[in-house]
């Protein structure tokens, strides 16, 4: 999986089916998905926990309310990564050993997507679950190093849960808003976080 680059930008030769995202990059073998999304401008980088089904060619709920609640706050595009690339419909699935080659990776597509396009946005929507796996946690702490170098701002949407987790996307009322999200207050209250 590492190391190899899926960069797909509107390419209809994969098959008939007409595509919903023309932003997709994955694995050669499409076990992890690294970002997915629609170009436009304004746009924002979403950090989800992990991919679930969603691809160039099928939407998911969450990714189908990640464009509504975007829509709905003026931005005309977006980008849906992941705190861990790898593909599981329930977080309980999720190794409880990391491949850190894959979080590096992760990591690397993120950062070099958003310097090349200039993404400064990045909406914390992740959930309760980041506590399932030490990794994720980790994993988040290596974003926000990111999201500073890229002189960004984290933001959550609608009322922050327990512990101060922000909320999952598919959790949310269209009617909430967006709000800053101080990763700083937030990283102190992780309790499996390696600081």
């Amino acid at each position: 999986m590492v190391g190899q680059k899926q960069h797909h930008l509107s390419d209809k030769s994969q098959s008939e089916k007409p595509l919903i995202y023309n932003i997709y990059e994955s694995s050669p073998d499409n076990s992890a998905r690294f970002l997915l999304g629609k170009k436009g401008s304004p746009s924002i980088m979403v950090i989800g926990l992990n991919p679930s089904i969603a691809d160039q060619q099928t939407s998911d709920i969450t990714a189908s309310k990640i464009e509504r609640i975007a829509a709905l706050n003026g931005y005309k595009g977006f980008v849906i990564a992941n705190l861990y690339p790898l593909r599981s419909t329930q977080p309980d699935n999720l190794p409880h050993s990391a491949d850190m080659g894959l979080i590096e990776d992760n990591v690397k597509r993120i950062r070099q997507f958003c310097e090349e396009q200039g993404y400064n946005q990045f909406w914390a929507a992740w959930g309760t679950n980041i506590v399932k796996r030490d990794y994720l946690q980790d994993s988040f702490l290596r974003l926000d190093e990111l999201v500073k170098n890229l002189q960004g701002r984290w933001i959550s949407y609608g009322a922050l849960l327990k512990f101060g987790h922000p909320r999952h996307p598919s959790r949310a009322s269209y009617s909430s808003g967006f709000n800053n999200f101080c990763s700083l207050t937030y990283s102190s209250q992780l309790p499996g976080l390696k600081k």
